[in-house]
């Protein structure tokens, strides 16, 4: 039996200002009181950057406050309790890995999202890469990751693989895929291309 090979990709979507990251300190590891302190308030998506550092050593509560923060002037009003029930009503709980690996048969191209301050997120999605590569999935691409010709042979990151590497569950991602079988790839636009 053949299988068709496919494309998994996951699509790790950047909510700050990609262009202005650079001017954070690097991408090590910090404590929590160094990364409340940094100082930069001059472009959009900065308290989204303390977030991300702040939840790479764990500090999961106090990401979603940073967050939270910097959402304030971006933040929908809330729906009524009544247009809740409304849309709650059009809806029913299901098993979400069972839904997910039903849907991605017979597909050839899967993606998913994720938060890059809530790495629990991700480490729902190393549950599902047995089950997906399971289904004739075989490439792994992910924006996260820099140009690292040696990751696959390697099978893991290292730190200049990627910055949103440096946060052990994405880092998990790419240990686990490449042991499973998967051909781990970047999709990220270099610096010097051009778009």
């Amino acid at each position: 039996m053949k299988i068709n090979t496919k494309f998994l990709f996951t699509l790790l979507l950047m909510l700050g200002n990609f262009l202005s990251y650079a001017q954070l300190p690097s991408p090590e590891y910090y404590l929590r009181d160094s990364i409340l302190n940094f100082k930069n308030d001059q472009f959009w998506g900065f308290k989204d950057f303390q977030s991300y550092y702040l939840s790479f050593i764990g500090e999961y509560q106090q990401a979603i406050k940073t967050m939270d923060e910097g959402q304030e002037a971006r933040k929908p009003e809330n729906l009524s309790s009544e247009d809740t029930a409304v849309f709650l009503s059009n809806y029913k709980a299901v098993d979400a890995t069972e839904y997910i690996i039903n849907r991605a048969k017979n597909k050839k191209v899967v993606m998913f999202n994720e938060a890059h301050n809530m790495p629990q997120q991700r480490a729902y999605f190393i549950t599902l890469l047995q089950k997906l590569y399971n289904s004739g999935f075989r490439y792994l691409g992910m924006e996260a990751l820099g140009y690292d010709s040696l990751l696959n042979q390697r099978a893991y990151p290292i730190l200049g693989t990627g910055w949103l590497l440096t946060e052990p569950v994405m880092g998990n991602i790419c240990r686990e895929a490449i042991k499973i079988g998967f051909h781990v790839f970047s999709y990220e636009i270099d610096d010097n291309e051009a778009v």
